[in-house]
């Protein structure tokens, strides 16, 4: 982690639990060691997730976000990468157009 932090700006973990796999151990430990990441870690989780509340909880309990796809993580860091930029232009008056993309297929009617 050491190493990371002076060459990434984050670390995204994916994780995929294997059907008939206790996933506690490595919960516990990798909330051991993100607790004291000196970058921002975010991850989440794929699989089967017996114990899913108890293992999003304990991760969160040491300031990990966690995200049921690795789509929403990844759109989550992409977001707070623009945000030294935006706040700057906010500072100075001069804040682009903001968009947010949507999930629904185009060719798929939104609900009114």
């Amino acid at each position: 982690m050491d190493h990371a932090a002076t060459a990434y700006d984050s670390l995204l973990m994916i994780h995929v639990v294997p059907f008939m796999v206790d996933a506690t151990p490595v919960i516990a430990r990798l909330a051991e060691l993100a607790s004291t990441s000196k970058l921002p870690v975010m991850r989440s989780m794929m699989g089967t997730l017996p114990s899913k509340s108890e293992w999003f909880a304990t991760m969160e309990a040491v300031g990990i976000p966690m995200f049921n796809d690795v789509e929403e993580m990844a759109e989550a860091a992409g977001l707070l990468a623009r945000y030294p930029g935006l706040r700057d232009a906010a500072v100075r008056d001069k804040l682009p157009p903001a968009s947010f993309r949507d999930r629904v297929p185009e060719n798929i009617k939104k609900p009114i």
